[in-house]
């Protein structure tokens, strides 16, 4: 059975302090099937440098000038839709990512047709807290969220945080890329309104591939009904 190609891209500016944490972890992804690029919006800080230091093996691209979030973003996307990506995940540089992360994100994706774009549970950078993000957008939910004994394979939610966000081929095709409008926050809801989502969690923080979002670098929140969506948060039990 062929294994979906995943394309993930990290948009960065001026991020230099979090790119070894970040992609030290994501060699530790294990999928097999896997592009990874970095999208630099014109750095003034040693970022590049730290790339063809220690991570010459991922791609970078340069941009001339600072193009935000969303036109950043959209670069990657058109060479990953370009490299016949069947998934496209966008990964801020503010995170690490444990071994097997991206394998639950697909699996959930591949088992639900109906489901268009899927992201993480995000726990604070140095512990296995939720981080203000998750606690923010998912007041209600904390307590199922946390017991991974008995939480349901997924729970639905309105829209999945840009963060870590990793949207299917065909969503791409049928609504086309992020708003160049939004420079730096909120483009996800934008993008929500327009999608089916879900968020996944996997069987432990840690062990089996939670993704983890610095607190410190975390990104303004809004509420958003989205029309016409359909939306989870898959929370795997923490038993094998």
């Amino acid at each position: 059975m062929r294994l979906p190609a995943v394309y993930i891209i990290v948009l960065n500016f001026n991020g230099s302090k979090w790119l070894k944490g970040c992609f030290e972890a994501l060699r530790c992804t294990g999928y097999a099937n896997l592009k990874v690029l970095l999208v630099d919006n014109a750095s003034t800080d040693d970022s590049l440098k730290i790339m063809e230091d220690h991570f010459p093996e991922f791609e970078v691209f340069r941009a001339e000038s600072n193009l935000g979030f969303s036109e950043g973003n959209n670069i990657g996307i058109r060479k990953a839709l370009d490299e016949s990506a069947d998934y496209v995940v966008l990964l801020n540089p503010d995170t690490r990512v444990t071994p097997g992360w991206l394998d639950k994100i697909i699996e959930v994706g591949e088992e639900n047709p109906h489901i268009g774009v899927l992201g993480a549970v995000q726990l604070s950078y140095d512990s296995e807290d939720f981080n203000t993000w998750t606690r923010t957008a998912f007041p209600r939910l904390l307590d199922v969220l946390a017991d991974t004994e008995s939480a349901p394979p997924w729970i639905s939610v309105e829209w999945v945080e840009g963060a870590c966000m990793a949207v299917k081929r065909e969503v791409l095709e049928k609504i086309g890329l992020l708003d160049p409008i939004y420079f730096a926050f909120y483009e996800e809801i934008d993008f929500a309104a327009e999608q089916a989502a879900a968020v996944t969690r996997l069987r432990s923080f840690r062990e089996a591939g939670s993704i983890i979002i610095a607190a410190e670098a975390g990104r303004p929140m809004m509420s958003s009904a989205a029309s016409g969506i359909t939306a989870a948060i898959a929370v795997s039990s923490s038993s094998t």
